[in-house]
């Protein structure tokens, strides 16, 4: 089982475009209400950004089912998904969309408690890519899939229980959820955070700064 199983998408993912997904670590959420308290923050920081192609917007997977469900019904692949938000940014040409979404989902992630966020792309588990040296070394491509979360404003890595083995596969989403509802020994490490503030240093000023060069 690859990552793209293990999330349930389709094999085949649409490139240029971020998606991701909110989901509440505990039972009872309203998630109309969450979603309005997201978008509340990520507006404060991106209200007067021009985004290339789609802005930054949450739906309710109760009302509007996410696209790679539907999608990997289509091809008899998709996994059942618990209630969630969902969003799926086409950016472009433009990689400042794509993580200026970051930024806002790891903001959003730090102010919201009791939420756990995932985001891919067409290449996977992206933030990956960016603390390629720091991550452990058991991990990799084809067994990323639901171990990558932000949650408290931190990278989180989420290890199988089990031992060495049980790290060859990709995490079920329903285990990688239950470990995240409370985030305990799944900080990523050192090296990671660094990496992935790095990248997002200077966030959100910094993409509207390379809006007005491009």
């Amino acid at each position: 089982m690859d990552w793209r199983a293990a999330l349930g998408v389709p094999q085949t993912v649409e490139e240029n475009v971020v998606y991701y997904a909110v989901y509440p670590t505990s039972e009872g959420t309203d998630l109309e209400g969450l979603r309005r308290a997201c978008t509340e923050h990520a507006l404060s920081c991106t209200c007067d950004y021009v985004w290339q192609r789609d802005g930054f917007e949450l739906q309710c997977s109760n009302s509007t089912e996410p696209p790679w469900v539907r999608a990997g019904k289509r091809e008899g692949s998709a996994l059942s998904t618990p209630p969630c938000l969902w969003g799926a940014t086409r950016f472009g040409d433009s990689v400042e969309d794509e993580w200026l979404i970051v930024f806002l989902l790891k903001l959003i992630s730090a102010r919201i408690p009791d939420i756990a966020i995932q985001t891919w792309d067409d290449d996977g588990q992206f933030l990956l890519i960016e603390a390629a040296f720091a991550i452990p070394r058991w991990l990799k491509p084809d067994n990323s899939g639901n171990r990558v979360w932000l949650r408290g404003g931190r990278l989180h890595i989420v290890r199988s229980p089990g031992g060495t083995g049980a790290r060859s596969r990709p995490l079920a989403l329903q285990e990688a959820l239950v470990a995240m509802s409370s985030g305990q020994g799944t900080e990523a490490r050192a090296g990671v955070q660094a990496a992935l503030e790095a990248r997002l240093e200077g966030y959100p000023a910094r993409a509207q700064q390379n809006l007005h060069w491009a």
